[in-house]
């Protein structure tokens, strides 16, 4: 979360921007870019989760409602889910910068303003958030698409870099979101 003494940002696009920063999702995931859309993330029947928000992996065992607001609906979408991992606040790194994430879901060829996961091609089916240890971000980055794209399936979870993935598919960062989750401890 943004410092609360801190000013507030002038638009939700600008306020994004700033918590994707503070969390070091920009430069850990993705290149500084300037988000033009916003994205509202709700698991189930809860209610949407607020940027930064600590939630339970439990709560996300089942794929989210992603919904886009500032996108255009004559274009296409892909929406990419990855664990960068636990941000070090010592060092403001995570544990192996940006060469490490855990993908978690891609979804392209989204018109716009629709919600995922009810519309868009699933290239890499939904993983449920299991953090090992500490609390760690997991990320939610937006692209707009040039035209309909049809990429290869990555050849796994681990070791996947958003940022390749963007650049070989041709693909511009609109927007983006992240929460917290940790470890569930017995009860």
């Amino acid at each position: 979360m943004v410092p609360s003494a801190l000013a507030a940002p002038a638009t939700p696009a600008a306020a994004s921007l700033e918590s994707l920063k503070t969390a070091h999702i920009i430069p850990d995931v993705i290149s500084n870019f300037d988000p033009t859309a916003t994205l509202r993330v709700q698991y189930g029947k809860q209610a949407p989760l607020e940027m930064g928000e600590q939630i339970l992996p439990s709560e996300a065992a089942d794929p989210p409602s992603v919904t886009f607001m500032g996108t255009d609906p004559q274009k296409l979408y892909t929406l990419v889910m990855t664990d960068p991992g636990v941000l070090d606040i010592k060092t403001l790194r995570g544990p192996q910068q940006s060469a490490w994430q855990w993908l978690h879901w891609i979804v392209v060829n989204v018109p716009g303003e629709k919600a995922v996961p009810a519309a868009g091609q699933v290239l890499q089916p939904y993983g449920q958030p299991a953090p090992p240890a500490g609390n760690h971000r997991y990320t939610f980055i937006l692209f707009e698409q040039k035209a309909e794209i049809n990429p290869a399936v990555p050849k796994g979870r681990d070791a996947f870099d958003t940022r390749a993935f963007a650049i070989a598919n041709g693909l511009t960062p609109i927007g983006g979101f992240y929460f917290l989750a940790g470890p569930e401890t017995a009860q």
